[in-house]
């Protein structure tokens, strides 16, 4: 009995606990020194975030402290991660840091992703088995990496891969922290998340606000470019005083509370300051270039009482030295929000399209660089300059583009203007001047002869090398010692008297206007004069003219003549080559040379020809040009160059004008040149003076020339077959262009693997161009 109820006693006493075992101590999972440590992971994190360079706003201050925030956190975070993070860190940080290719980085990052994948999350350790200071040295080791691959050429890489860095970071720590902080890690998610929105939306209102002063930044730039290059002065200048108004007023967005708030903080802070950048470059040009004013006006003070005033000039460059400036102010500004990550989208757009209607302007400051360095020198205010000029007549044509009709010497000297007519030379003309030349001419200059024939000083394609022989050869003929050469022909000389005003000639009863100077020059003046004392009189007072229109000042810059001074540049009918190597660069970079420019990968193609006649019929020769190119798939090319030429000669024309070949007036004789990289492979259809045919090199390219004499009214077309070679994938063909009365029309068809390819409509040939076909 006693058994059994102790039996049954027992059975409901709940049981002793045991104490444990006596055995040595179990060490806390986090001694102090690691407590330590991870404590001051994210202090240290911190700090070296803000000494990488992470610029989340824009603001120096506010970067910092950002910096500091996000380099704690990614420390903190990453000190509860898994070990596969720690060595994926670490080994693309050695990388980043010896700035060798990524290549293999970014497949350690594959391998790291997937051990993640498969350790990481589905096998996360707890964190009590991770120490703490593995994990923060995976997050300052990995700060070098992130913030360092825009230098390394990935501009964007740095912020997009340190969200992915966060966000893994942040995955692998809530999967292996406890319940409580997951749902704290929550939390702070959805607020931020929520702060973010918001802050996006007041950003994005800001910036909408803001579009209006984006889309004037682009309107005053562009305005500023007609300023210096148009002419429309008046219209221009009122627009950019309401530019300059309307810009004034959106810097004032830039000073709110609200646009102080949204500088410091993320993303939003770029946005502001890019506008703000942007606006106030655009800003500071229209300034510049209001400063500037009226061209018509400046240039009057400059060329007032019949010199060049220094004062006024020296004004005049510091105003285009600071445009000039402003403009690689903007285009700087402009290139480095157009590559930003963190400007929005419609900013970016905005920029680029700003950038995309300017690139002429930012083109232009060069020249405004080379115009403000070479005035000085050029006007003869350093030193005293002396400069040939040779009045081109394209009646009567040569390889530069028309015989040269009249020389005068221009001088200037501390700002003083001289023009003075040369006439004919009456010194001894020898061979023996060709001595004088200090480097030797294209042998088809010398059979010219220019010591004998002034006609002929013209008789060269590139007018750099020109200038340096004729600066050799008119001191040899009794000449003055020249700085450099200018050469202008008619429609240039209209050009000029378009701004000076009309040229007052006696001879011709009063003044000429610029629209009667083209015809007045290549056919009137033989109605009017015989060669001789009096037309050499006539050209004195054109001139003098010239000369009292230029002294006067009375400079009127329009629409008009301002484009007209542009063509007549860019149709090397009005070219400069000073013989010092500064002003000749500069002369360079104002495309006003002539200069051949060497041969490129490109195609080449330059048809001419010389009067070989003694008239003045290319007035009235007119030249159509095809151009037939094969390429083949062995990159052998094959061409054929048709030149259509017709002589539309009067019967009516002085005898001086129209010549006396074979006793037949009006018979029309050139020399038809052809430059080409190409060499010949025959004429056809050359039926006059074929002895003539002949090729040989000249400035580092083939020339061809054949004879063709056409009676009035008769048209001929010559054939030349070209063989050569061609290996660039698309097909560009560089033109170059002769200078005449009339205009080339041209063609041309590419034929590549089976294909055609045409120009299209024929091109009027006006300048020097380049056509790109598929090839």
């Amino acid at each position: 009995m006693v058994s059994s109820l102790n039996r049954v006693s027992t059975s409901n006493v709940p049981p002793r606990r045991q104490d444990p075992a006596p055995g040595p101590a179990v060490a806390n999972p986090l001694s102090p020194l690691p407590r330590v440590l991870a404590a001051a992971g994210p202090v240290l994190g911190g700090i070296y975030a803000g000494l990488a360079g992470l610029r989340p706003t824009g603001e120096p201050t506010a970067d910092v402290v950002w910096s500091v925030l996000f380099g704690g956190t990614l420390a903190f975070v990453a000190s509860r991660a898994n070990p596969a993070l720690w060595v994926l860190c670490s080994s693309l940080t050695v990388l980043a840091v010896q700035n060798t290719a990524l290549v293999a980085g970014y497949g350690l990052a594959l391998l790291g992703l997937w051990s993640i994948s498969r350790n990481a999350i589905s096998r996360a350790a707890t964190p009590k088995k991770l120490p703490p200071t593995v994990g923060m040295g995976a997050g300052l080791l990995v700060g070098p990496l992130l913030f360092g691959l825009g230098d390394l050429g990935y501009p964007g890489a740095s912020a997009a891969l340190s969200a992915a860095a966060f966000v893994t970071f942040a995955l692998a720590a809530i999967v292996t922290s406890d319940a409580r902080t997951k749902r704290l890690v929550v939390q702070v998610t959805l607020v931020a998340t929520f702060g973010l929105a918001l802050l996006g939306f007041i950003s994005l209102s800001f910036v909408n606000s803001l579009q209006a002063s984006v889309n004037d930044t682009e309107v005053a730039s562009r305005t500023t470019v007609s300023v210096l290059r148009d002419g429309d002065v008046d219209a221009a200048l009122n627009a950019l005083e309401q530019a300059e108004s309307s810009l004034s007023r959106a810097t004032d967005h830039f000073e709110r509370r609200m646009a102080q708030v949204l500088r410091i903080l993320p993303v939003a802070g770029h946005n502001i300051n890019a506008l703000e950048e942007v606006m106030e470059a655009s800003h500071n040009l229209v300034r510049s270039s209001t400063r500037v004013g009226s061209p018509s006006d400046r240039l009057g003070t400059v060329f007032a009482n019949g010199r060049v005033e220094r004062a006024q000039l020296e004004d005049l460059r510091s105003d285009v030295d600071a445009v000039s400036s402003n403009l690689r102010d903007l285009e700087m500004v402009i290139s480095l929000e157009r590559t930003s990550v963190w400007v929005a989208p419609q900013i970016t757009a905005a920029v680029e399209d700003i950038d995309s209607r300017l690139a002429p302007a930012f083109a232009a400051a060069p020249e405004l660089d080379a115009i403000s360095e070479a005035l000085p020198s050029w006007l003869g205010l350093e030193d005293s300059r002396r400069y040939l000029v040779l009045f081109g007549n394209p009646a009567e044509a040569r390889e530069l583009g028309g015989f040269t009709g009249a020389t005068a010497v221009l001088e200037l000297d501390e700002g003083s203007i001289e023009i003075e007519a040369t006439g004919r030379r009456v010194a001894p003309r020898m061979p023996a001047s060709v001595a004088a030349l200090t480097e030797p001419p294209p042998v088809r200059f010398l059979e010219h002869r220019p010591w004998l024939f002034e006609q002929n000083y013209s008789a060269m394609a590139d007018f750099p090398t020109l200038s340096r022989a004729l600066a050799d050869l008119f001191p040899a003929m009794g000449g003055d010692q020249v700085d450099g050469v200018l050469y202008i022909d008619p429609f240039a000389l209209a050009a000029i008297t378009s701004a000076t005003g009309p040229i007052d000639v006696p001879s011709l009863g009063g003044p000429i206007s610029s629209s009667e100077l083209p015809d007045l020059l290549t056919v009137e003046q033989y109605e009017h004069f015989l060669p001789g004392p009096e037309r050499d009189a006539f050209f004195g007072e054109l001139f003098t003219g010239l000369a009292a229109a230029l002294q006067s000042g009375d400079l009127s810059i329009n629409p008009s003549s301002a484009q007209g001074l542009r063509d007549a540049i860019s149709q090397d009918r009005l070219m400069f080559a000073p013989l010092d190597p500064g002003d000749l660069a500069a002369a360079d970079a104002l495309e006003l040379t002539g200069r051949i420019t060497p041969l490129s990968s490109n195609d080449y193609l330059a048809v001419s020809h010389l009067n070989s006649g003694a008239n003045k019929l290319d007035t009235y020769l007119h030249r159509r040009i095809s151009y037939h190119v094969s390429i083949g798939e062995d990159d052998s090319l094959s061409a054929e160059v048709e030149i259509e030429l017709t002589n539309d000669a009067p019967s009516s024309l002085p005898a001086y004008a129209a010549g006396d070949i074979a006793n037949q007036p009006g018979t029309s004789r050139s020399t038809v040149v052809v430059h080409t990289p190409h060499e010949i492979v025959n004429w056809e259809g050359v039926t006059d003076e074929p002895e003539l045919i002949r090729s040989f090199r000249e400035f580092n390219r083939w020339r061809h020339e054949a004879v063709v004499v056409l009676s009035p009214g008769e048209s001929k077309t010559l054939q030349l077959n070209l063989s050569g070679i061609y290996s660039d994938e698309a097909y560009s063909l560089d033109i170059g262009h002769q200078p005449l009365v009339t205009t080339d029309e041209l063609s041309v068809n590419l034929l590549r693997n089976g294909v055609d390819h045409a120009l299209g409509d024929r091109l009027a040939l006006d300048r020097d161009i380049t056509i790109e076909l598929d090839g």
